[in-house]
């Protein structure tokens, strides 16, 4: 009975110890999954930032155009007594405090793009640093945890297992894959893959944009920085007049220096006066056309050498500056966007890296619960089991022959093996995301976890294959 009693703990301290193992290597695995996720998502946020303040130089110059124009209208009614001073005064003052906030984000902007560039490019180091860091981590964490729980266990069953511990990696090395700009003509099945993930990575950047940017995933009257700064007035159904905003950021192709296609930040504003004249049909007013321009302003930060943006390259291309619609070349303010193309078009800001490599999963859709998993074998031999012929021998004594329960047979093999399997997934609550949709695994969302699984037969016949290798 104490011999029962002593391998019966014995085992489920090796399967506990087993279960830690492998628990705590797929904690690191998860670990690195989502610090991966969690720096695609910083690198989102601070390219959001260069284009906050691309819009931001672009708006200011607008807003400094507009001021103008308003004081040279302003003054036109100078001859009104009181009145007329009083509207020169505050067309003065609205110039010079145009003037004042846009020499102050122009000298800023630049800065904080530089900055916000350099912390781009250590967050996607940080993803390679920490990656390989794991891959060190992985092992000494399986031997400190075995070691500190029991000495006695035997580590070399892991370290020497290519079935499992070989298996584990190049499962996990073949889950993700960092993809990044490419050079231009290059064709290649690689190539066409990493432009196709780059694309992605652009996609989710720009989704992630507020109004100001450009968010293309609010409601149609809320998704740029465009609205009236006069509201439609006129006779109907003679003619109507409006005071109209456009504006928006947009993250459009470009060539980088080293002929790699990348993206980079521009942003456009414009404000003027547009009419409509009734009718089309049944009563209905005609579209908006531009009559007077009133104010423009473009800036970029751009991935070529050349300061130079060519709006007129992308006027067909389906990637309007915010409700603007420059690019589909029907932009209600053409005359004004024209005129702040050729002013600005040379306003870049600062020189960009584009979309900087990053890690994103192999596989699209449904990852398996049990997909990546890390296994772990241990083995326990009967002379570390204190066992009562252990206990009277370490004691000077010896069982006789009659009361000796070990003589026809102990252990099985004289060691016990355990096998444990531990298993990364990908888990998001549908109530957590606003469209109740359930999300597949992702290197953009960090929700990935760590559960136990129980081993297939397969891989029971596996260890039990190498564990008799070992005994």
């Amino acid at each position: 009975m104490f011999n029962v009693g002593q391998q019966s703990t014995n085992k489920v301290r090796v399967q506990t110890v087993s279960d830690a193992a492998a628990h705590s290597v797929a904690m690191l695995v998860a670990r690195d999954l989502n610090f991966k996720a969690y720096t695609n998502r910083a690198m989102v946020a601070n390219q959001i930032a260069i284009a906050q303040m691309v819009g931001l130089a672009s708006w200011a110059h607008m807003l400094d155009h507009a001021a103008t124009n308003f004081s040279y209208v302003t003054q036109a009614f100078g001859w009104i007594p009181v009145a007329g001073q009083i509207l020169v005064a505050i067309g003065q003052v609205l110039s010079r405090g145009a003037t004042i906030i846009e020499n102050a984000i122009s000298r800023a902007a630049p800065l904080i793009v530089r900055a916000q560039e350099i912390l781009i490019d250590a967050l996607s180091v940080a993803q390679v640093t920490f990656h390989l860091a794991t891959l060190a981590m992985a092992r000494e964490t399986f031997t400190s945890v075995v070691s500190q729980s029991d000495s006695d266990i035997d580590t070399a069953a892991l370290a020497s297992n290519g079935v499992f511990w070989g298996s584990f990696v190049r499962t996990w090395e073949g889950q993700q894959e960092r993809y990044q700009a490419q050079q231009r003509g290059n064709n290649s099945n690689p190539a066409r893959e990493n432009r196709a993930r780059l694309e992605e990575f652009r996609r989710v950047t720009e989704n992630s944009g507020d109004r100001f940017v450009g968010d293309p995933l609010a409601r149609s009257d809320r998704r740029y920085r465009s609205y009236n700064w006069l509201p439609a007035i006129g006779p109907y159904p003679i003619a109507q007049v409006r005071m109209r905003k456009y504006g928006g950021s947009d993250l459009m192709p470009g060539v980088t220096s080293g002929n790699r296609d990348n993206y980079n930040w521009t942003a456009m504003d414009s404000v003027g006066f547009e009419v409509r004249t009734c009718c089309r049909s049944f009563g209905r007013w005609r579209s908006w056309n531009e009559m007077l321009p009133f104010g423009w302003g473009a800036a970029h930060a751009l991935v070529s050498n050349s300061p130079f943006f060519n709006y007129n390259a992308h006027r067909r291309s389906n990637k309007p500056n915010g409700d603007s619609r420059w690019g589909n070349g029907t932009w209600a303010l053409s005359w004004t966007t024209s005129v702040g193309a050729g002013q600005y078009g040379r306003n870049n800001l600062a020189s960009s890296n584009g979309l900087r490599p990053f890690y994103d999963l192999q596989q699209r859709g449904f990852v398996r619960d049990d997909q990546l998993n890390v296994q772990v074998l241990l083995l326990k031999r009967a002379n570390n089991v204190r066992t009562h012929n252990r206990i009277l021998a370490e004691n000077g004594g010896r069982v006789q022959p009659r009361f000796d329960v070990e003589e026809r047979g102990g252990m099985a093999g004289n060691t016990m093996a355990t096998l444990a399997k531990a298993g990364v997934y990908f888990s998001r609550d549908h109530a957590r995301r606003r469209d109740g949709q359930r999300e597949y695994g992702n290197l953009y969302n960090p929700y990935w976890q760590v559960h136990l699984l129980p081993s297939t037969n397969a891989e029971r016949t596996a260890a039990l294959a190498f564990a008799q290798v070992r005994i």
